[in-house]
C-alpha cells in the first residue's frame, strides 16, 4: 500500500508543476464597468451631467452586488450539498453497521 500512496504523490507533483508551468492570466485590458465608471466621474467632474453620485459611482456598486449574489448563491449551494453528503454518509455508516 505504501508503494502505491508513493505513485500517487509522484503523479500529484507533476500535475502540481504542470499547473504552475501553464500559470497565465490571458485577461487583458479594462472591462467595461470600468469604462463607464470612468466616463461618468469625468462628465460629472466636468459638469456635462448633474447625476446623484449614487448613479455615477453605479457600474462599481452595481458589479459588487452581482459578485455578492453570487457568491451567495455558491455558499447556499454549498451548504445544501454538503448537508446531503453528510445524510449519504450516515446512511453508508449505518448500512455497514448492521452488516457487521
Amino acid at each position: 500500500m505504501t508503494r502505491q500512496k508513493g505513485n500517487i504523490e509522484s503523479i500529484w507533483s507533476r500535475k502540481e508543476r504542470k499547473i504552475t508551468i501553464n500559470n497565465d492570466n490571458s485577461k487583458k485590458g479594462i472591462g467595461i464597468p470600468t469604462v463607464l465608471l470612468v466616463v461618468f466621474v469625468v462628465l460629472k467632474l466636468i459638469g456635462v451631467i448633474k447625476w446623484s453620485w449614487l448613479w455615477v459611482l453605479s457600474p462599481l456598486w452595481i458589479c459588487v452586488g452581482i459578485y455578492i449574489i453570487l457568491f451567495a448563491i455558491v455558499g447556499i449551494t454549498n451548504c445544501i450539498i454538503m448537508k446531503k453528503v453528510e445524510k449519504a454518509i450516515k446512511e453508508i455508516d449505518k448500512i455497514m453497521n448492521d452488516k457487521e
